[in-house]
């Protein structure tokens, strides 16, 4: 060996060979090294493997190596460090042996590892690995492979014990994660964890031992303590996590981010930068979360897989959150916040789900996987993901097995069929679809229960009795706010709501009942449709000739497929969303929530699903989610609402959709049918007032005329029940009033119950005989009013006078544009007479003391409003005073002369209206009057000839097939609208179904004529 290749050896080893006796071996354990190698030289004498001679260096390099392993334990320096170094310099130094070298360094790190004994050394294998966990801390870059490699050797030389040290490894790098936070994200951790999974061996194993835990089906737990949920679990809603259910220290130690950014008062500049401060932390742990799974995810499929798979056990365990949201939601009808529970903590331990900081972190990563979709490639995701029979679906998607498909279960079985024979409806080892329909999940069990919880802080905080609350209650919204509407979490998820709306589109417009596209479908899009999805309404009314909403309409079987829930929940979430957005008018919000909604396509989703009741059987779907959506656009984003008016789809189809939805409702229960119609009478009001959409409306009267006969119908018998029902509440309220202790104060006695049902005029409406019982049945439904509590009949009675105040005021204004419909109508003017003179009888009538209660403005209720809005349809169609001064004439029921100069009386001293008008209502009650005296008769009329119900002569008699009963057509019809059975035996009936008879009909006709019978 020549003299340069020894000194490069030395140099290498940092040793020196040394004659003198008086050194062996420099192993003093109170000398003061650092463990840096580099600093310090090992010297080594008359070392019996060298006898003082450079030259045998090259012989006996594992034994140098060996010796400064043994140094460094000694003095309490890294052994593996002393390799790294060895290693490190025998690349820089040109040496014929440095592969040789190389290894050997990396040897005797294994050695180290597995067999410490080897060396003298007593070390327990928890304290090996933090050694190696170190040396990943300390080091970087090549270090970093240096430390893979030792691990590779072991993997091939020592499998056994490769398994034990990754194990630990693993245990250590989550205990490491522990204390992650947003001041600490613990950036070098996760440094080191991308370079472990960077190679595919290493990766797999690690996931299994992060994945392979008996914890998963408890998501709570996955969250505090294995990797995917430290890795998740950095938030800013840090003060009512997981740690508060143990006594780990980490837990109890950091300081909330809320109070330490919000805890008290400061100017709209320190509390925006605060704001900017905690986005900017939370945007960089995201990003470095995000670095992780995206390395997992790239490494192969079969890693995809198990990443992918053990995201859905996370989203299946949170199944119960989103539960007991929507309990919450139907039991008490408004947002109610958990978190600022004090028993939050304990249900969190109860239902064993994740945090509310967890499941936005969460979802945030999901749809930022999904943010590399792009809108153009909608056409490539699979709408029967989700129907797949597919085990590996199953696995993956563990809970496709609990989904409600668009189909019944024939549909559903037809459409599988029909699918199999589509390329594209089989991808399902495709990632883009595999993501795309997790991230659904996450939408529903998570993000809808955390907007759930914003919304209610939102609220509480509008609610809150004194300063101190308001301002505690705005420091958890601020930090709420720093998540909920941070920009980048708002830009991916407005685009995963865009891309499942356009899902939606497709599956409804572009496809065939044979599963294929529609090429004229296709290319006019491309043509006319300017490439825009919402513009395939327009194309569909022109291709098939029919107006939108037509029954006749075949479902796709991609739309077949899709789960219920989804579409439910991608309108939800945007409701949600509407209703957070005037709390940018709380100063500190910088970004509009609602900017990257795809507004036009958002409502023509809308309004499909609202039309299309053959597809969309789900009256909750159509109702509570696309109706009320465009309502609390109205309501709380007018800017957008205004906007929406503007779009020729929603010129075309909105006033038809909102009028089917209506008629729809009748579907409903009585609580959830006063829900949903309240928002719809509220739009259907506003767009009368819009000049385009009067013409819209008066569209839907010549095309559409049973539609439109329809929902006036309903709500007339809304207006004369609600009136009803508006009296019974007070009547009962009063009595209340005037006992001792109104609070507790309830009847239970029957015979009361019925006697106050029947006393109150309880809901019936004398020109429909189905009224009766239809409104008898709503009663049913409302329950009865003397066994409820007072708190839930001032509820009721609120609700009650909001909702009939805005239903009178509706029906002027279609008492106002269509008049002449009305009184040229045999079907809807009877009915409009007979409600007009039930309300006017209720409000001014012998009974009405009976609303004076000790607080009207407490119930919203003003009798004065009332009667303005029921005297301005009479006044409305007094047009054509002759026929609708007969007409009221006629009613008998109601009908009270003295009534009617009461309210002109009233309507005087309260300076309701102009002169003019109260001197054309003067002139109609003195009409009124003379007709009623000219239209007693004395003429027995034949049993045949009235109608079984009314018992009024029937001037259209009809034949029901299902009881062979005859009844007059504008009867029976009004029935059927309510209900479409037979009134005597409830068996299904359409007006289609009934039998003129004509000779019957001549018969009546003769009689009149012959006893002068108008």
């Amino acid at each position: 060996m020549s003299g340069d290749h020894v000194e490069s050896l030395q140099r290498i080893l940092h040793v020196t060979v040394n004659k003198s006796p008086s050194i062996i071996f420099n192993d003093c354990e109170d000398e003061p090294w650092n463990g840096d190698s580099k600093n310090l030289p090992l010297y080594i004498g008359n070392a019996p493997f060298l006898n003082g001679e450079p030259h045998k260096l090259i012989d006996n390099v594992d034994k140098i190596l060996q010796v400064l392993v043994k140094k460094a334990n000694k003095i309490h320096a890294n052994p593996i460090t002393v390799m790294y170094h060895v290693f490190s310099r025998s690349e820089i130094i040109k040496w014929p042996n440095l592969i040789n070298i190389c290894n050997l360094s990396i040897s005797q790190c294994c050695l180290y590892l597995c067999c410490p004994q080897y060396y003298g050394i007593e070390l327990q294998i928890d304290d090996r690995i933090s050694k190696l966990l170190e040396f990943f801390q300390s080091n970087s870059g090549k270090a970093l492979k240096f430390g893979i490699d030792i691990l590779l050797n072991l993997q091939q030389d020592n499998p056994e014990d490769y398994l034990v040290i990754n194990k630990k490894l693993s245990e250590l790098l989550v205990k490491e994660l522990c204390d992650r936070t947003l001041g600490n994200p613990k950036t070098k951790i996760i440094s080191i964890i991308n370079s472990l999974i960077s190679n595919k061996s290493i990766a797999m194993l690690l996931c299994k031992e992060w994945f392979n835990s008996a914890v998963w089906d408890k998501p709570l737990m996955v969250e505090r303590k294995l990797f995917w949920g430290r890795l998740l679990a950095i938030t800013s809603l840090n003060e009512f996590g997981p740690g508060k259910l143990d006594d780990d220290s980490w837990y109890h130690n950091q300081t909330p981010t809320r109070q330490t950014y919000f805890s008290s008062r400061m100017t709209l500049p320190a509390l925006i930068a605060s704001i900017n401060t905690v986005q900017s932390e939370i945007s960089q742990g995201n990003v470095i979360s995000n670095s992780v799974i995206k390395t997992f995810i790239k490494i192969d499929s079969e890693m995809r897989y198990y990443v992918l798979k053990y995201f859905g056990k996370i989203l299946e365990g949170n199944s119960i959150k989103a539960r007991v949201g929507r309990n919450a939601m139907s039991r008490f009808g408004e947002y109610r916040s958990q978190s600022l529970n004090k028993t939050y903590t304990f249900m969190l331990t109860i239902n064993g789900d994740n945090s509310f900081g967890f499941c936005l972190n969460f979802s945030w990563i999901l749809i930022t996987l999904c943010y590399g979709i792009q809108l153009n490639k909608v056409n490539t995701l699979m709408c029967s993901f989700c129907a797949s029979d597919s085990d590996k679906v199953k696995e993956l998607m563990c809970f496709c097995s609990k989904c409600v498909f668009m189909g019944d279960d024939e549909q559903v079985m037809a459409a599988k069929v029909l699918v199999e024979k589509l390329p594209i409806e089989q991808e399902i080892d495709k990632f883009t679809n595999q993501i795309y329909w997790l991230t659904y999940k996450s939408i529903n069990v998570m993000v809808k229960p955390c907007l759930d919880e914003y919304i209610a802080i939102i609220r509480h905080m509008s609610e809150a009795s004194n300063e101190e609350e308001r301002l505690q209650l705005f420091s958890h919204y601020c930090i709420w706010h720093s998540i909920v509407e941070h920009q980048d979490f708002l830009d991916k998820f407005w685009h995963y709501i865009n891309l499942s709306l356009s899902l939606i589109m497709r599956a409804c417009c572009i496809y065939l009942p044979d599963g294929l596209e529609d090429d004229e479908a296709i290319q006019y899009l491309t043509t006319q449709g300017r490439g825009k999805l919402q513009n395939l309404l327009l194309y569909r009314a022109n291709k098939f000739k029919v107006r939108i909403g037509n029954n006749d309409s075949l479902m796709s079987p991609q739309l077949t497929l899709l789960p219920v829930d989804f579409i439910g929940d991608i309108i939800e979430i945007v409701k949600r969303l509407i209703i957070i957005y005037p709390s940018k008018h709380i100063k500190i919000s910088t970004v509009d929530i609602l900017y990257g909604l795809d507004l036009e396509l958002f409502t023509s989703v809308c309004i499909i699903i609202m039309t299309e009741s053959k597809l969309f059987k789900n009256i909750h779907l159509r109702c509570d989610a696309a109706s009320m959506s465009l309502f609390y656009l109205n309501i709380y984003a007018n800017n957008y609402w205004n906007k929406l008016l503007e779009f020729q789809t929603t010129k075309s189809y909105l006033v038809k959709a909102l009028t089917m939805v209506f008629v729809d409702t009748q579907k409903a229960s009585y609580y959830d049918r006063i829900n949903f119609r309240l928002p719809l009478v509220e739009n259907i009001s506003g767009l009368l007032k819009v000049p385009e959409y009067k013409v819209s409306f008066n569209n839907l009267v010549d095309t559409d005329n049973q539609l439109f006969v329809h929902l006036l119908h309903l709500l007339l018998n809304d207006m004369s029940f609600l009136i009803e029902e508006v009296v019974s509440l007070l009547t009962e309220i009063k009595r209340r009033e005037n006992q001792p202790d109104p609070q507790n104060n309830v009847d239970t006695d029957t015979s009361n119950v019925f006697n106050s049902n029947t006393n109150s005029g309880t809901s019936t409406n004398p020109n429909n005989g189905d009224d009766n019982e239809n409104n008898e049945q709503i009663l049913d439904e409302g329950g009865d009013n003397r066994s409820s509590s007072f708190q839930m009949l001032k509820s009721r009675a609120r609700s009650t006078v909001t909702y009939g105040l805005k239903v009178c005021k509706l029906v002027g204004l279609f008492s106002e544009l269509f008049k002449t419909y009305i009184l040229d109508s045999p079907i809807i003017l009877p009915q409009v007479v007979t409600c007009l003179n039930n309300c006017i009888d209720n409000l001014v009538g012998p009974n009405c003391l009976k609303l004076k209660v000790k607080n009207m403005t407490e119930y919203n209720f003003d009798p004065r409003e009332w009667l303005r809005s029921i005297m301005s349809c009479y006044n409305n169609l007094n047009s054509n005073m002759h026929v609708f001064c007969k007409s009221i004439a006629a009613e008998e029921r109601y009908y009270n002369h003295n009534t009617f100069k009461k309210a002109l009386r009233i309507a005087r001293r309260e300076n309701m209206f102009p002169s003019k008008i109260l001197a054309n209502f003067q002139v109609m009650i003195e009409t009124v009057q003379q007709f009623a005296s000219n239209l007693t008769i004395e003429v027995d009329i034949p049993e045949e000839f009235l109608d079984p119900i009314m018992q009024e002569i029937m001037l259209d008699p009809v034949l029901l097939p299902t009881s062979n009963n005859v009844m007059d057509r504008a009867v029976i019809e009004r029935h059927l609208m309510s209900e479409p059975t037979d009134p005597f035996n409830r068996i299904h009936l359409t007006s289609d179904d009934l039998v003129p008879q004509p000779e019957l009909k001549e018969k009546i006709l003769r009689f009149m004529n012959e006893h002068n019978i108008n």
